[in-house]
């Protein structure tokens, strides 16, 4: 899979505002925190979202990352704190510009 359609399936993983988290990369249906890849996990933050869709690919997620992070456009904020200060829509939109600028590439 390509970085593009990586961040098109990590995007429609958490594009239903019951799918997202903040303050964890993963949780429960029942809002408990687990990990990005347990087989219970409901809920992912933006991080979260590409590590599983990458490590279900077996591909590495860092370029994922530093597209969102590219994104982003604000000096110093991380993914993570982005995505645990910022609301659902900011998220997708982060994962928008993204898929925007790697579908020019």
């Amino acid at each position: 899979m390509t970085t593009l359609q990586l961040l098109l399936k990590a995007r429609a993983l958490i594009a239903d505002p019951a799918h997202w988290c903040q303050g964890s990369a993963a949780q429960t249906g029942d809002g408990f925190k687990c990990d990005f890849d347990a087989p219970y996990a409901a809920r992912w933050c933006a991080l979260g979202a590409i590590a599983k869709v990458c490590r279900e690919q077996r591909k590495d997620w860092s370029p994922l990352a530093q597209a969102l992070t590219q994104s982003i456009g604000m000096g110093g904020t991380t993914l993570i704190s982005m995505n645990d200060s910022r609301t659902h829509q900011d998220v997708l939109a982060l994962f928008d510009g993204a898929i925007e600028r790697e579908k020019q590439r």
